[in-house]
């Protein structure tokens, strides 16, 4: 019994998250900075306030499965600025692809009761779990939002991507 349990467990792990789920977790920190600084940060999802973290500069922990991420600043004497996150599917999710590998089960029998057809059904999990949790997604590692500027020309927003 007791030698059958880490192997359960390993497996066990492995169909209850996916590659992207297990390295990158559900939640990215993403930077926010803008110019003039002390901005007061405000994250919406949709037309929801989800949080006021504080005031720029500051670091925020945002969830990677929301798709309709906007980060608002305003400061007195300013109009707000806002940029919605635009989120990319993480290159960690392929790795899922490795369980998919008819190679994998080299060595395998019938005996062993798992089948190519089963293989392929944890690989279609591993994709899903990555994809709901949220874990097969990033975030860009900072926003920078230039705003409050004496000409339209001067006001700028930067995106910096992994």
């Amino acid at each position: 019994m007791p030698r059958l349990m880490l192997p359960g467990l390993m497996c066990g792990v492995v169909l209850a998250s996916g590659c992207a789920t297990l390295i990158h977790g559900p939640r990215q920190s993403v930077i926010v900075t803008s110019d003039p600084s002390g901005a007061a940060v405000t994250v919406l999802s949709g037309h929801t306030v989800t949080s006021t973290p504080g005031v720029t500069p500051i670091e925020v922990k945002l969830p990677r499965r929301d798709a309709n991420l906007t980060i608002r600043v305003e400061k007195d004497g300013c109009a707000p600025a806002e940029m919605r996150l635009k989120r990319r599917v993480s290159g960690w999710v392929f790795t899922n692809l490795v369980a998919a590998n008819p190679f994998a089960q080299q060595g395998m029998d019938s005996s062993s009761g798992v089948s190519y057809a089963g293989q392929l059904a944890m690989t279609s999990g591993m994709f899903a779990i990555d994809l709901v949790s949220g874990g097969g997604y990033k975030l860009p590692k900072m926003v920078d939002l230039r705003f409050c500027a004496a000409t339209p020309a001067e006001s700028r927003t930067v995106l910096r991507l992994e």
